[in-house]
C-alpha cells in the first residue's frame, strides 16, 4: 500500500482465509481493501469494504464512527450529494464532538444538491466553531448570504476574506456591490476606488460602474475622467451609451464645453 502497488497488495491480502479470521482481523482486512479501492477510485467498492469492516464487529467504537464518516466522504467523492448529506446526518446523530470540517462537508453536500436552506446553518456553524476558517468556508457562507440577500453579514465576511486574499478582485467587487445593495454608496465607492488604485478594474462593466458611483457621490468630474481614461486605453467599448454617460458626467460637473464632443460621438453611433 505505501509503495502504491495496489494490485500486489490485493493479491497478498486475498491469500487470507476470511472464514478463519477473528472479527478484529476481518475488519482489518476490509480496511486494507477499502484503502486499495479508494486509491484506485473504485468508490462503490470502497464503501462496500467500509461497511463490511463495520459489520465484522472488530472495530472499536471510535473506529466505527470514523468508518461511517469515511462512507459519507466517499459518497461525496462520487458526487452523490443527497446520499452523502444523509450519511453525514446519520453520523452526526451519534458523533461525539464533531469537528468544524464535518459541518463544512455537510454544507457542501447540501449546497451541491441545491438545498441552500440546510447548507447555511451547517457552514455557519463550521465557520463559527473554527478559530481560523479557511477561505473556501467563508466563500461558501458569503455565497449563501448573498443568495438570501443578507448583505450585512456578507459585508463582514467579505472584509474578512480581503484580509486573507487582498489580491482577489472578485472579493472587492462583491464587497462594493453588497454596500450598494444596502444603499451605502459612499463605502461602495470607497471599495471601488481602492480596487481601481490597485489596478484591479480592467473590465468594461466595472469601469462604468465605478464612474456611476463617482457621479452618485457628487464627483461627476472624476467620473468623467475615469471614462475618458478608459476610452483612451480601450478598456471600455466606445459605444453611444458610454459617450452619453461621459457627456452627462461633464454636464453634472458644469463642464458644458467638454460635454459637446462626446454627445456628438454618441449621436453618430446611436441607432436612432
Amino acid at each position: 500500500l505505501r509503495a502504491e502497488k495496489y494490485a500486489e497488495a490485493e493479491s497478498t491480502i486475498s491469500t487470507l482465509e476470511i472464514g478463519k479470521l477473528t472479527p478484529f482481523e476481518r475488519s482489518r482486512v476490509e480496511q486494507v481493501r477499502f484503502n486499495i479501492a479508494y486509491q484506485e477510485k473504485h468508490y462503490v467498492e470502497a464503501r462496500e469494504h467500509l461497511q463490511k469492516a463495520i459489520d465484522a464487529g472488530g472495530l472499536r467504537p471510535d473506529e466505527t464512527e470514523r468508518a461511517r464518516y469515511q462512507i459519507a466522504q466517499v459518497l461525496l467523492a462520487e458526487q452523490k450529494w443527497q446520499q452523502g448529506a444523509g450519511a453525514l446526518e446519520d453520523w452526526f446523530s451519534t458523533a461525539v464532538n464533531p469537528n468544524p470540517s464535518a459541518y463544512y462537508l455537510l454544507a457542501v453536500a447540501y449546497y451541491q444538491s441545491g438545498d441552500y436552506a440546510h447548507a447555511l446553518p451547517a457552514v455557519r456553524r463550521a465557520v463559527t466553531e473554527s478559530e481560523q476558517p479557511p477561505e473556501s468556508w467563508l466563500v461558501l457562507l458569503v455565497s449563501l448570504d448573498l443568495r438570501r440577500s443578507d448583505f450585512a453579514d456578507a459585508i463582514q465576511l467579505l472584509q474578512q476574506l480581503l484580509t486573507i486574499a487582498p489580491d482577489n478582485k472578485k472579493y472587492w467587487m462583491q464587497l462594493s456591490s453588497a454596500y450598494g445593495q444596502i444603499d451605502d454608496y459612499r463605502d461602495a465607492l470607497a471599495i471601488m476606488q481602492i480596487a481601481y488604485n490597485a489596478g484591479f478594474l480592467g473590465e468594461d462593466a466595472e469601469l462604468r460602474r465605478f464612474a456611476d458611483l463617482l457621479v452618485l457621490n457628487c464627483l461627476p468630474g472624476r467620473g468623467a475622467q475615469v471614462l475618458e481614461t478608459a476610452i483612451d486605453r480601450k478598456t471600455v467599448h466606445p459605444d453611444d451609451q458610454v459617450y452619453a454617460k461621459l457627456a452627462d458626467s461633464w454636464i453634472a460637473a458644469g463642464e458644458i464645453d467638454k460635454a459637446l464632443p462626446p454627445l456628438q460621438r454618441a449621436a453618430r453611433l446611436a441607432a436612432t
